[in-house]
């Protein structure tokens, strides 16, 4: 928390030096660490921040946060791979963490598995149905590249169906949740 502070402040230099003493004191409390881990990740520091998840992960190996970290370090270091398995992983621990399926279903839609991305969609709103980000989400789903008119026709129809569903429906996305929400056509 000290570390944040300074980073807030643009003291970069002292939040790491700051975190880098925390971890040492954290060796051992896999949530302490996932948590420095973490603000690695708010410094843009993502290559400190992977080490950090491996040690929680260690101590803990089914710490869904620190999973998520991880995969969420990848993710920023453009090494889509490994970041969607360590979401699914994360996931598997933690299948209600909101943040990560709809990481995981965007990744998984921008390397063209619509299908995929609709599944984990779908997973998450079977225990969520009202979740407003999730329901567009789902709803601006569409294939990257289609194989054929009739693949095209589908994806319109849906396209149309679910947002015809949505216009009967109170949705409300704040603010802050708007970077959640794809861009589109």
């Amino acid at each position: 928390e000290y570390a944040t502070l300074l980073a807030r402040s643009g003291r970069f230099e002292q939040a790491h030096a700051a975190l880098q003493f925390a971890a040492n004191a954290a060796a051992g409390d896999p949530d302490r660490l996932q948590f420095i881990g973490r603000t690695y990740l708010h410094l843009h520091r993502f290559h400190e921040a992977l080490p950090l998840f491996d040690r929680a992960l260690a101590l803990a190996p089914r710490h869904g946060q620190a999973m998520a970290g991880r995969g969420a370090a990848y993710d920023a270091l453009m090494q889509t791979d490994l970041a969607m398995s360590a979401y699914s992983a994360s996931l598997e621990f933690d299948p209600n963490d909101r943040w990560v399926a709809l990481r995981l279903a965007a990744l998984k839609a921008q390397r063209g598995a619509t299908h995929e991305s609709g599944q984990i969609l779908a997973t998450y709103l079977k225990r969520e149905p009202n979740d407003s980000v999730t329901l567009l989400r789902d709803a601006l789903l569409l294939p990257v590249i289609n194989d054929s008119v009739a693949m095209i026709e589908a994806a319109r129809d849906r396209y149309a169906h679910r947002f015809e569903a949505l216009a009967h429906r109170p949705l409300s996305i704040s603010t802050r949740e708007m970077p959640l929400v794809p861009a589109t056509f």
